[in-house]
Order: C-alpha cells, then structure tokens, then sequence
C-alpha cells in the first residue's frame, strides 16, 4: 500500500489517519473556550484593587472653629450609640433598651470605651429597680432619661448634653 506509512504495519491506523467525530471536536472547542474565559474572569474578579489616591477624611468636612452661630443654632456634638440592653425589671418584666449618647463637643470622650463597663454596670443596676408600669407611664421615659444622664455624668466625670432613646420596650 502507497498510502500507508513506514512502520506501520497493515490494518494499524496512524495519528495523521484517525479522524475524530465532529462531536467529539465540538465538545472540545467548547470545552476550550470555557477554561479560557474562565481563567479571564478569574483574573479580573483577584486582581487587587487600586486604592483611591485620596482620602476624604472627616475633620475636613467639619465647620472651621471660627464658624459663628446663629442665635437660635446650637452644636450638634458627638454621638456615642450603645450596645443594646435588655434587663429584668423590678415587678418580673423585662426592659429592652438602646441608648444614644450626646456630648456636647464634636467629639466623643476618649475614655469612653474604657468605663463603657462601668457605665453598663450602673445603668443595669438603676434599669433593675425600674418598674414596667411606672416606666409606661406618660413621665416614665422622661424620669428615666434623666436617671441615665446622671448615672453617665457620674461615671465619666463628664457633662452630656442630652440621652437619646433609640429603642424602648417594656414588656409586663
């Protein structure tokens, strides 16, 4: 046989004479094209991201100290939120309570996260004296809030300027 190569012997078929099934050339093209894009969006999703070149950093978008206010304007001050409470109360319900702190200044005071603990101790041991009916009552958060305050003015050795309720559930 002409056609055949060197080597072979009669009825083995070479590389160059296999043909493979148009299926079987598909499924590879295809499966080709998969591993390729995939390793493209593999690229692009753990490419480290840039860093932006500037920082917008707070204190620039605070008032200049000479801004002057108005009669009636006053500084907002700083805000502390506090980690939500929930004590037993007096008469055997329960109090859920989420505290926002107002300072007077801009900032909040740096020792703050260190009597943080002191401060939760003292507020936990008035809130457990508290009864559920008084505490409904239309004065009731009032009074508390001022019992807060003075608890918080103590313990920090500093003046708030005001106690924020942000959630308040009494359950009897």
């Amino acid at each position: 046989m002409a056609d055949e190569e060197e080597g072979a012997t009669p009825g083995e078929a070479t590389v160059a004479q296999v043909k493979m099934p148009l299926n079987l050339w598909l499924f590879v093209a295809i499966f080709e094209l998969l591993v390729i894009g995939g390793m493209v969006a593999a690229y692009f999703i753990l490419k480290p991201q840039e860093a932006p070149k500037e920082l917008i950093k707070f204190e620039d978008s605070l008032p200049p100290e000479s801004y002057v206010l108005e009669e009636d304007e006053e500084v907002f001050g700083g805000m502390y939120p506090m980690e939500p409470f929930v004590v037993n109360l007096a008469d055997g319900g329960f109090l859920r309570l989420e505290l926002v702190l107002q300072f007077s200044g801009l900032d909040v005071p740096n020792n703050l996260h260190l009597s943080e603990p002191l401060l939760r101790d003292g507020l936990i041991i008035y809130l457990n004296q508290q009864k559920g009916a008084e505490l409904l009552k239309a004065r009731g958060s009032i009074e508390l809030k001022k019992g807060i305050e003075s608890i918080v003015n103590k313990v920090l050795g500093s003046k708030i300027k005001r106690v924020l309720l942000a959630e308040f559930v009494v359950r009897q």
